[in-house]
């Protein structure tokens, strides 16, 4: 009985040794995709620096150059702010903070965030659902979760496009957020891997550059409010994203 049970716990502590190792390697491709990029960026402001410096670079070249610089430093911004917020949630002090939320308060927090985004592109981000709809959860993680779901949304959309977000009672315990676009979606083979770091970077349609990081850290920060994501997707066709938590954060 007792080599029984030995057995049983060494296949226990097996498994979880197992899973650390896959952690740890997901940490380590993690820093190394986000120290890439930084380096990425890095050496193109040096080189514009050092041409500047020299005299090699004109005014008009230059001009043309820093939008380009302006928007791989936001990305790189961007993926730290994520990096940071996931960190925070791994720490042994780490702890929820529930709020009284509102489907439609979100939203419109939302659409103006990425008003400038929108306008860009030219796309319609619409509310469908109720908007009297309330639920308890932490409002921090809650709009950090949406908002990456909505960045992403944007940046596969087509040109002149269109995004639904949708905020709906599922029954009188749970509640369910949808974000469906209509852009160039993804294929089977992206989506086996699109909870992971093993997820290659894409473009956007505007060829909006990305860490593949979002979708990843999202997913990770859904459990703590115990929350399901699921995604749907056909290549140009669009991708809908749905998230079902608990009316009630416990």
């Amino acid at each position: 009985m007792e080599s029984t049970q030995l057995i049983e716990t060494i296949k226990q502590q097996e498994s979880i040794i197992k899973e650390l190792k896959k952690d740890i390697q997901a940490k380590k491709q993690w820093i190394s995709l986000i120290a890439h990029d930084f380096i990425g960026v890095s050496r193109n402001l040096l080189w514009v620096l050092d041409a500047l410096q020299n005299g090699d670079i004109s005014q008009e070249i230059l001009s043309g150059l820093l939008p380009e610089l302006r928007s791989s430093a936001m990305l790189n911004q961007h993926t730290i702010e994520s990096t940071l917020t996931w960190i925070n949630t791994q720490q042994d002090g780490f702890s929820l903070h529930k709020n009284e939320l509102n489907g439609f308060k979100l939203f419109l927090s939302i659409q103006q965030l990425f008003s400038n985004d929108l306008k860009k592109k030219n796309v319609q981000l619409s509310f469908k659902g109720d908007q009297e709809i309330t639920f308890i959860s932490d409002a921090v993680l809650i709009l950090f979760i949406l908002k990456k779901i909505i960045e992403n949304a944007i940046k596969y959309s087509y040109v002149g496009g269109n995004i639904i977000f949708d905020c709906t009672l599922i029954d009188s315990e749970n509640i369910k957020f949808t974000i469906e676009d209509f852009g160039i979606g993804m294929s089977n083979r992206v989506l086996e891997d699109i909870f992971t770091l093993n997820e290659a970077t894409h473009t956007g349609t505007l060829n909006e550059k990305g860490a593949g990081i979002s979708l990843a850290i999202i997913n990770d920060l859904s459990k703590l409010l115990k929350a399901t994501i699921k995604i749907a997707s056909i290549e140009n066709n669009g991708t809908k994203i749905e998230m079902n938590l608990p009316l009630t954060l416990v």
